[in-house]
C-alpha cells in the first residue's frame, strides 16, 4: 500500500481561507444572498481548492478514459464492445457528442485509450491489458494492473497541473461500463443491486434481470458480505485494501484511471468535475482509498442511472444540473463549465451594494 500512503500524503490541504474570502465577496454583490445557489457554492468551494479567491477556471480539459469489459461476454449490454472502438474513432476526429459539446464550451478533449481491445489512431494510448475479463470467470483485472492504471490517471492530472490547466472533468466510455461501475456501488454502499442497477444504454426488462443477476453472482463470488462495506452512519468506511480489491475485482479499467485522475488533482490542487455514475463511482472510490480526495470533486449532474443520487449524496455532493442525462464520454460534466464561467462573472464583476446605494443583505442565523 505504499504507492497509496504517499498519494495520501500529497493531497494539498483545503484553503478555508480562501473560500471565506469568496464566500465574502460573493455577499458584498449587489443580489440576493445565494442567489446563485449552488453554482456560489461551487465557486467558493474552488477558492478553497485553488487556494486563492481569484478564481480561474481556464484553461479546462476533460479526460475521457476507453476501455473495455470483460462482463459484456455474460449478455449485460445491448451492443458489443466493438461500439467501444467506433467511438473512439469518433473521438480522434473531434466529432463524438462530448467533442461537439465542449467546443463550444471552451473545453480541450483528450481521450486516453486505457484498455480497449482495439488500438485506434489518434488518441493517447496508456494501458496495462487490452480490456478486462469477465469478473464471473476471473477477476477484472490483478492488483498491480489496478494500480499502475491509476497511476497512469494520477499522471495525467500531474500533466495538466503543469502546463497551468485549472480545471478538469471526468469522462469514460466504453461498453458494460454501467455493470462494473453498479457491481463496484453496491459494494461500497452496501445497498442492494436491485436499487442501485439501471438498464444502462438501454437494455429491455429481460436484459435488466440478466445484468442484475449478473451483478449478484460477481459479488457473491469475491465474497463482498452486506457487513463488508458499513454505511457511514455505522461506522468508518470499509478498509482501503477491501476498497482496492473490490475495484480490482469487479471495476473496470476505466475505473482506475479515473481513480488516479481524481487523486492527482486532489495532490496538485486541480478541481475535478464529476460526470455520470461511472465517474461518480470511480470518485467514491478514490474518496475511500485516499480520505480528503473529495474536497476537490464538483458534482455537475445526477444522471438517470439509479445509483447516481447514492453516490452523490455518499460523496457529500450536491449537483446542479437535473437534465436526466445518460449518454457518458463526460458529457454532464463539459455542460457545467459554461454555467461556471457564467456564474463567475458575477464574482469577478458584480456590482457591489454601494454602487447601487443599497445597503447589504445580511445573513441571519436559521433558528
Amino acid at each position: 500500500m505504499e504507492r497509496l500512503k504517499m498519494w495520501k500524503d500529497q493531497v494539498a490541504p483545503w484553503d478555508r481561507s480562501a473560500a471565506e474570502k469568496a464566500r465574502a465577496r460573493w455577499d458584498s454583490i449587489a443580489k440576493p444572498l445565494d442567489g446563485l445557489g449552488g453554482l456560489e457554492k461551487i465557486i467558493t468551494d474552488i477558492a478553497g481548492m485553488q487556494g486563492s479567491a481569484d478564481v480561474d477556471l481556464s484553461p479546462a480539459e476533460l479526460y475521457v478514459f476507453c476501455a473495455d469489459n470483460g462482463i459484456v461476454d455474460e449478455g449485460v449490454t445491448q451492443t458489443d464492445a466493438s461500439v467501444t472502438a467506433a467511438v473512439a474513432r469518433n473521438m480522434a476526429k473531434s466529432q463524438s457528442t462530448v467533442c461537439l459539446m465542449a467546443r463550444r464550451a471552451g473545453v480541450r478533449v483528450c481521450p486516453v485509450d486505457v484498455g480497449m481491445l482495439e488500438d485506434v489512431d489518434g488518441i493517447r494510448t496508456s494501458k496495462v491489458r487490452k480490456g478486462s475479463s469477465d469478473f464471473l470467470v476471473e477477476p477484472a483485472m490483478s492488483r498491480n494492473q489496478t494500480l499502475q492504471t491509476m497511476q497512469f490517471g494520477y499522471d495525467l492530472a500531474a500533466e495538466a497541473a503543469g502546463r497551468g490547466v485549472r480545471l478538469l472533468a471526468a469522462g469514460e466510455m466504453g461498453i458494460g461500463n454501467t455493470t462494473t461501475s453498479t457491481a463496484l456501488a453496491c459494494v461500497l454502499l452496501d445497498l442492494p443491486v436491485d436499487r442501485l442497477c439501471g438498464r444502462g444504454a438501454g437494455l429491455d426488462d429481460a436484459g435488466l434481470i440478466r445484468k442484475r443477476q449478473v451483478i449478484r453472482q460477481g459479488i457473491d463470488k469475491y465474497g463482498f458480505s452486506q457487513e463488508a462495506a458499513r454505511s457511514r452512519e455505522e461506522g468508518p468506511a470499509m478498509p482501503r485494501e477491501e476498497v482496492l480489491r473490490a475495484l480490482s475485482r469487479l471495476g473496470g479499467l476505466d475505473i482506475a484511471a479515473l481513480c488516479g485522475l481524481f487523486i492527482g488533482a486532489a495532490c496538485h490542487r486541480i478541481p475535478v468535475i464529476i460526470d455520470g455514475a461511472v465517474t461518480a463511482a470511480a470518485a467514491l472510490t478514490a474518496s475511500m482509498l485516499i480520505p480528503g480526495v473529495s474536497r476537490y470533486m464538483v458534482a455537475s449532474h445526477v444522471g438517470r442511472e439509479p445509483s447516481m443520487p447514492y453516490l452523490l449524496e455518499a460523496l457529500g455532493k450536491r449537483p446542479v444540473i437535473g437534465a436526466d442525462l445518460a449518454l457518458g464520454e463526460g458529457t454532464g460534466a463539459v455542460l457545467l463549465v459554461p454555467m461556471l464561467e457564467m456564474a463567475l462573472s458575477v464574482y469577478r464583476d458584480g456590482i457591489p451594494f454601494p454602487g447601487l446605494n443599497m445597503e447589504p443583505y445580511r445573513r441571519y442565523d436559521k433558528t
